[in-house]
């Protein structure tokens, strides 16, 4: 099975990727402020008619407001599996979730932990950036006005995914 890990910041979409892609509602998602996922979960899913299987882990968010050099808490268990996986089965994707950003210290630091000095960087790196439904006249508009500074500040994506995770929405 191929794994894909989901990480980023609380309310950026984690979960309500993986419902996109399941096509129904196997993650529990949450508009809360603390957010949803409390726990590792890792969904495996199967895509016919290829028959590839894949594990998408459901990572719970950190808080932007909390230290992550503190090595507790939740960002602490995404570490533990990054490193476990990576060990083991191996790391096919990391699918680092953002919500239309503005480029922060905090999401620099955040990246810089998990994909720099986490040694992950032979493993591919995809930016999913949600809460665009608004943006116009499209959502991939966002990435086009956005994606250079980004890279000025390390975010070098093997691939990049403007999306809605509202359901019913879309453009």
């Amino acid at each position: 099975a191929c794994n894909v890990v989901l990480l980023g910041e609380v309310g950026s979409g984690k979960s309500s990727i993986i419902n996109s892609i399941a096509g129904e509602r196997i993650a529990e998602s949450s508009n809360d402020a603390k957010g949803g996922t409390l726990n590792i979960t890792c969904y495996t899913l199967n895509f016919s008619p290829s028959n590839i299987q894949v594990n998408l882990w459901d990572t719970p968010g950190w808080h932007p407001a909390e230290e992550r050099n503190t090595k507790q808490g939740r960002a602490v268990g995404a570490d533990n599996l990054l490193k476990t996986l990576h060990a083991t089965e191996g790391i096919h994707l990391l699918l680092f979730c953002t919500q239309k950003p503005r480029v922060t210290d905090h999401l620099v630091n955040d990246f810089q932990h998990i994909y720099s000095e986490q040694a992950y960087s032979e493993t591919p790196l995809a930016l999913a950036v949600t809460g665009l439904e608004l943006i116009q006249p499209s959502m991939h508009t966002w990435w086009e006005n956005n994606h250079r500074a980004l890279e000025r500040y390390g975010f070098h994506c093997h691939a990049h995914a403007c999306v809605t995770t509202v359901e019913g929405e879309g453009n």
